[in-house]
């Protein structure tokens, strides 16, 4: 490990600060070493510099922080910014102890320092205060129309709400306001049966339609890990009860519908009484003719009550066949295909110019077959195209067919859509991700397992419904076959698609290239295997399902006016032909580098707006003018984005804001705002990669043949000069790459020291 720091602080005793395993005390006379890390309590293992504090204490510097580490007793304490400290970051060997005792250390944003004799570990109680009280959503105050409140809210102790007033919120406040972003709260509402609630920081408590009665609200404060507030601010809480619980209105409620009740009884028996004797009138003074065409009129309305039931009883065993078969044929064929049969009787076949086929087939079915009842093997490949079918249609696929073992779906028919690649491919990634999960459960129950070969592939393709007496709709084309064709080729377990559906893929997805494979008409095809979806772009990084940023960079590519792959495929094409073959650094592959870590920091640092086109773009022209001239060669990268760029969508204002992200590439950088701190550490992603040494020897040539330096050994001092000096502007590059750079800056010093030229 590099030993950043050396004190002494007794005869023979000496402390070593590392970057990488914490702090080691060594003992000179014993010979013995004493490692005091994580472990131990320290935030760190990389330390920077240690300084003596009191007996038997130290202080560190890291790269979370500061430690007062105490050796003695085995115990440690830990400043951060949240403390007081300008940054958790500090430098190399920046540190001083004062003749008066004040210890200073040197961060990446200046000095930190502090008198230790002062310093106090002790965090105060605090108490709350309540400051505003709300109903209905409206702040009420003493003046308030209706407002329980008859003094203000901080002076109250107690509130009588009416059973209409039972939601309200309450606002509070701790009294000392000096530490807003540590402190923390919590509340208790005696009377409801609920023990105490964290809150966290937020300061108001919403309470929803309590019930009637009476409530003793507690609410309590706390800096950091400090302790509660002893005397907590503390509020009684009445509400009535709604008129409708009191006796005296279920009492006059009672009287009343026994009133109306008898009321209403009496008017019907006198309704009644004379309703009968009016009827009796009638009928004595039309027995007769009723009585010679009663036979009659009963029969015709017997016959006539016949006649509309058999109608209506038609009517619906016509439409309950009708209604089953419009679902049968829905079941059989897409529901835009089965409308227009619907409607048309009959359903033409169309041609469409995007769509994405997905075939998947069981390897080694024909032996699974064998070793299996029919029963049985129509029940597990139930199970699986069963979990097909979910996979597919939450992903806007379209089931084709299964014929045996084989699984058959498509996106883009019969609804045409743009994204069917897209969704394809994720599906593709679901099902492979499913059979994986099945294969190890089945290994971790010593059970036999299935495996999947599957293929995609994109392009044109006739649909439509095939035959009258049975119908089912299918798809037609080069297109079907070649998806076949990937299927075949295919290994178990993964996902292999075409070149035409890369083409579509590329920006969401992480693929492999595996060559070119022959089809049956002797046409060559390039073939991929999808590893996953982007980790930037899927949920958990994990690379199966989509994350809402994944979505966001679809539609930007989509609907955004500017066409970033046509435009990069004419610079990258100019290129190719005009380096020079001396560039061994400057290269296309540096070019390409740069547009891939360009993306992986923007979707990092989520910029998923056309930002991320500007950034790319500025990524592919920063080094253009070097086919033009070796040195000072920005100005001629920007002229080629003003006479390339507008062909492909990119405005005035696209074109003026990439010339600026080109220009910030010049050494040293100075980035003035997000996109720029994107792209310079894009630049110089590689100084904290694995692959730093063999970059850096192809940077080395390129100069020696171009007569900038004389020897590796004079690079190397170059080199020592400005990773030392150099640092990444973006939380992710300072994340990910700081602790490797670092790693590889004390590679070339070893070297050097060794002088091995």
């Amino acid at each position: 490990e590099y030993i950043a720091s050396v004190f002494q602080n007794e005869p023979g005793v000496y402390w070593l600060g590392t970057l990488g395993s914490g702090v080691v005390r060594w003992d000179e006379k014993k010979q013995k070493s004493t490692i005091y890390n994580k472990s131990n309590g320290l935030p760190n293992e990389v330390v920077y510099s240690v300084l003596e504090g009191k007996e038997g204490t130290l202080w560190l510097s890291t790269n979370k922080g500061l430690c007062n580490l105490d050796y003695k007793n085995n115990t440690t304490k830990n400043y951060t910014e949240i403390d007081g400290l300008m940054s958790n970051e500090f430098n190399l060997g920046a540190s001083m102890k004062s003749s008066d005792g004040i210890i200073y250390f040197g961060g990446i944003y200046g000095y930190n320092y502090f008198n230790p004799a002062t310093l106090s570990s002790n965090i105060k109680a605090v108490s709350v205060v309540f400051t505003q009280l709300k109903l209905e959503n409206e702040i009420t105050k003493v003046t308030s129309k209706n407002s329980p409140l008859t003094k203000p809210i901080y002076l109250t102790d107690e509130i009588n709400l009416s059973y209409d007033q039972r939601s309200f919120s309450i606002k509070f406040q701790s009294v000392d306001i000096g530490n807003p972003d540590i402190l923390n709260y919590k509340y208790q509402l005696e009377g409801t049966g609920e023990g105490e609630i964290l809150i966290g920081s937020q300061n108001e408590i919403h309470f929803s339609s309590l019930s009637h009665g009476d409530y003793t609200l507690n609410v309590y404060a706390r800096l950091a890990e400090g302790p509660w507030s002893e005397n907590p601010a503390s509020m009684k809480v009445s509400i009535e009860a709604p008129f409708w619980f009191k006796w005296s209105f279920w009492l006059i409620l009672a009287g009343i519908v026994a009133v109306l009740t008898r009321l209403l009884i009496k008017k019907r028996v006198s309704d009644a009484r004379r309703d009968q004797v009016k009827l009796e009138i009638k009928i004595n003074e039309r027995t007769r003719e009723i009585k010679k065409q009663n036979k009659k009129i009963e029969q015709q309305k017997k016959n006539l009550e016949l006649e509309r039931n058999k109608v209506i009883a038609q009517q619906k065993e016509l439409q309950k066949e009708k209604d089953k078969t419009e679902r049968l044929l829905r079941n059989v064929i897409p529901e835009s295909t089965a409308e227009e049969l619907i409607k048309k009787g009959r359903a033409r076949a169309r041609s469409y110019k995007t769509v994405s086929v997905l075939f998947t087939d069981f390897v080694g079915f024909s032996k699974i077959s064998d070793e299996m009842s029919a029963s049985e093997l129509v029940k597990k490949l139930d199970v699986y195209f069963t979990k097909f079918d979910e996979i597919i249609v939450k992903n806007n696929l379209e089931k084709i067919k299964t014929i045996g073992d084989a699984y058959m779906c498509a996106g883009g028919v019969p609804v045409r859509n743009s994204t069917n690649p897209i969704d394809t491919v994720t599906a593709a990634l679901q099902i492979q991700a499913y059979m994986q999960k099945r294969k190890n459960d089945a290994l971790a129950n010593d059970r036999d397992y299935w495996e999947l070969r599957l293929g995609v592939n994109t392009g044109e393709v006739t649909a439509g419904v095939i035959g009258s007496e049975r119908l089912a709709f299918d798809i037609w084309g080069a297109t079907v076959n070649q998806a076949q064709r990937m299927e075949m080729l295919g290994q178990a377990g993964n996902v292999t698609i075409t070149g035409a559906t890369y083409a579509h893929i590329e920006p969401y997805f992480e693929c492999r290239y595996a060559g070119k494979v022959e089809t049956k008409n002797k046409e060559l095809i390039e073939m991929y295997v999808v590893e996953r979806i982007k980790p930037e772009l899927s949920k958990k990084g994990e690379g199966i399902f989509p994350n809402e940023k994944f979505q966001k960079v679809v539609n930007l590519h989509h609907y955004s006016s500017i066409n970033y792959y046509k435009a990069e495929r004419h610079i990258m094409r100019v290129l190719e032909q005009e380096l020079s073959v001396n560039l061994h650094y400057h290269s296309i592959a540096h070019t390409k580098d740069v547009v891939y870590a360009v993306e992986r920091l923007a979707l990092a640092e989520n910029v998923t707006d056309e930002g991320l086109f500007l950034l790319k773009s500025a990524a592919t022209y920063h080094d253009a003018g070097f086919v033009e001239k070796y040195e000072h060669n920005e100005s001629i990268g920007a002229r080629m984005a003003d006479e390339i760029l507008p062909l492909y969508g990119y405005t005035k204002e696209h074109i003026q804001k990439i010339k600026e992200l080109i220009y910030v590439t010049e050494i040293p950088h100075q980035p003035k705002n997000k996109l720029e701190e994107i792209i310079c550490d894009s630049d110089l992603d590689y100084l904290g990669r694995s692959d730093f040494h063999e970059i850096a020897a192809r940077l080395c040539k390129e100069l020696i043949e171009h007569g900038k330096i004389e020897n590796t050994k004079q690079w190397d001092e170059i080199q020592v000069a400005f990773l030392s000096k150099h640092k990444y502007f973006t939380k992710t590059s300072k994340k990910t790459r700081t602790k490797k750079k670092l790693l590889n800056l004390q590679e070339v010093k070893d070297r050097l020291d060794r002088n091995e030229y």
